[in-house]
């Protein structure tokens, strides 16, 4: 096995340690990693995306066996995100895989400064107008992010 390839299953071997640890969002450090040890931008996009699903429904599970399901944000995060994800999948044909690395790489701080200063809104209740909507605009950019950079 030459040393590349080594280095390339190591970071695989990480991410998905780290995805397991924090639920989800280890794969998003994988692009940028990847980029680092000489992997095509494309190929670092596209390379975490098989172990998206598998490591999304066994947090999901999780979260299910708990009652931490809310099933009216997960019916519009599906009905709003799904279609939003294969335009951003399509869209992929027409935008440079450099950039998508770039917006990938904006969006890893943004969500790090998200952590390091914000705490986490509780909500209570139920679900209004207003918290669809914010449940469908999140499924949308989300769903959006998800097919362009090929990341959850």
């Amino acid at each position: 096995m030459s040393s590349t390839l080594l280095v390339i299953v190591l970071i695989g071997a990480a991410v998905g340690f780290l995805g397991g640890l924090l639920g989800k969002g280890g794969s998003a450090i994988a692009t940028p990693v990847l980029l680092s040890v000489g992997v095509p931008p494309a190929v670092a996009l596209a390379a975490p995306l098989p172990a998206t699903v598998p490591g999304a429904l066994v947090a999901a599970d999780r979260y299910r066996r708990d009652g931490q399901i809310d099933r009216r944000v997960l019916r519009w995060s599906l009905i709003a995100g799904i279609p939003a994800t294969i335009i951003g999948a399509v869209a992929t044909r027409w935008i440079d895989a450099s950039a998508l690395v770039t917006v990938t790489e904006v969006i890893i701080i943004g969500l790090g400064v998200r952590l390091l200063t914000v705490a986490a809104d509780e909500v209570e209740g139920e679900a209004g107008q207003a918290d669809r909507n914010r449940t469908i605009a999140v499924a949308v950019v989300t769903g959006l992010a998800a097919g362009l950079l090929a990341n959850s």
